[in-house]
């Protein structure tokens, strides 16, 4: 798991498999992991929607789209990580990237520090879509 990769959990909430937008993983410090969620609706405010073919390594949905929501992050600690398994099932391309960043500008369902951290991690995403290393 990295950030930019989409990764499939068991969420016991829920009582289902969801998937989620990696944007950050765990750091010494203890700050949690971070992801947004990908629903099949776009039910709310701050959806990106995408048709499912461009993530061609998800189930079809229900709708035919994926939804990248911006409304809220989810945070995972080391051992919320281990006890949830997540696998990583594929990435997000620069192109979709750097549309999800774009969207980012117009998001105002997030907290500024939380959309703040959002922006940053999607430029780092882009970045290392680029970087030639």
């Amino acid at each position: 798991m990295r950030p930019g990769s989409i990764v499939r959990v068991f969420a016991p909430v829920a009582g289902k498999t969801k998937f989620q937008l990696c944007l950050s993983l765990p750091v010494a410090d203890g700050a949690a992991a971070r992801f947004l969620f990908l629903n099949s609706e776009a039910k709310f405010q701050d959806h990106y929607v995408v048709p499912d073919t461009r993530l061609p390594f998800l189930p079809p949905s229900r709708t035919g789209n994926s939804c990248f929501c911006f409304s809220l992050i989810v945070r995972l600690n080391r051992g919320q990580i281990e006890a949830l398994k997540p696998i990583e099932v594929g990435a997000i391309d620069l192109v979709l990237a750097e549309e999800l960043r774009a969207f980012a500008d117009g998001v105002r369902s997030l907290a500024s520090a939380d959309l703040r951290f959002v922006k940053e991690a999607l430029d780092q995403i882009i970045y290392d879509l680029t970087s030639p290393f």
